[in-house]
Order: structure tokens, then C-alpha cells, then sequence
């Protein structure tokens, strides 16, 4: 089985409402934990859904997307999450892991600089979300984003 069918099976079991969803989802997370792609945290960003019955399998999730090469996976996650429709907490969360890690933080202001207008757009978008949430932890770090992305290529 290749990745694109693991997180096709990953992805029809994500609710996690039966025994046999746990049983399709251990047997495809098990068999990604070779390294995976840039491709692959796209589409692993599909697989997660806010109304998931079992959050610690979804963080499994987190912590395999968080393999990947640095800079790959910030860009990933810049790209990828705010197009997580399904799962805008995790979307959320994604990136706070970000902010709250200071070296990833500053490589991550790179990365959104360096976005075309659109994916620029739409990350600020989410990232001013996580700002609204909770100002008083993410508001210095998110303005600082905000202000460094739109006074380059913005």
C-alpha cells in the first residue's frame, strides 16, 4: 500500500466511531510512519475532523506531520491549514505549535512572507483566528506576522 491509499484509509476512518474505524486507522498510521513527503501533510492536514471521537489519535497525527523537515513542514502547514474546513480547531492548533516554538516561529514568518498573495491571505486569515481566541497569549506573535508578511510581497 502506498502513502496516498494509507491516507485514503486513514482518511475514511478519522471519525473513529467504530472498532473497525480504530483497527483501518492503526493499520494505515503503523505502516506511515516511514518518512513521509511534503504531499503527504497535505494531505494528512484532510484526515482531520473537529468531531472526531479519539483527539489522542489525531495528535499521532500531529506529531508524523511534525517529521518532516523543518522548513518543508512549515510551509506545509502554512499552505495546508486554513484550507482545513473540517478541522479548523486543529488548524488552529497546528499553527499555535508554531507560534509557541520560538525558532519555528521566526522560520515560520519567513515562510509566510515568501507565500503568494493568496496563501498569504487565506494563513493571516487563521492566523488572526488564533489571535482571537486567545489575544493575550498569540496577539504580540500573530501582529508581529501580520505586519512582517504585508510589508513584504503583501
Amino acid at each position: 500500500m502506498n502513502h496516498q491509499e494509507m491516507i485514503r484509509q486513514l482518511y475514511g476512518a478519522r471519525m473513529l466511531s467504530t472498532s473497525s474505524d480504530y483497527e483501518l486507522f492503526d493499520d494505515a498510521f503503523e505502516k506511515l510512519q516511514e518518512p513521509i513527503t511534503a504531499d503527504d501533510v497535505c494531505e494528512l492536514c484532510k484526515v482531520f475532523h473537529d468531531d472526531t471521537n479519539d483527539d489522542e489519535v489525531m495528535f499521532g497525527l500531529v506529531h508524523l506531520m511534525e517529521q518532516l523537515e523543518r522548513d518543508e513542514y512549515l510551509k506545509c502547514i502554512a499552505e495546508c491549514t486554513p484550507n482545513m474546513v473540517e478541522a479548523p480547531v486543529w488548524a488552529k492548533l497546528l499553527n499555535k505549535r508554531i507560534i509557541n516554538n520560538q525558532q519555528d516561529f521566526m522560520e515560520y514568518i519567513t515562510v509566510i512572507r515568501n507565500l503568494d498573495v493568496h496563501s498569504k491571505e487565506k494563513i493571516l486569515s487563521l492566523l488572526k483566528d488564533v489571535k482571537n481566541d486567545n489575544p493575550q497569549r498569540f496577539g504580540e506573535k500573530v501582529n508581529l506576522i501580520v505586519s512582517t508578511a504585508m510589508g513584504t510581497n503583501g
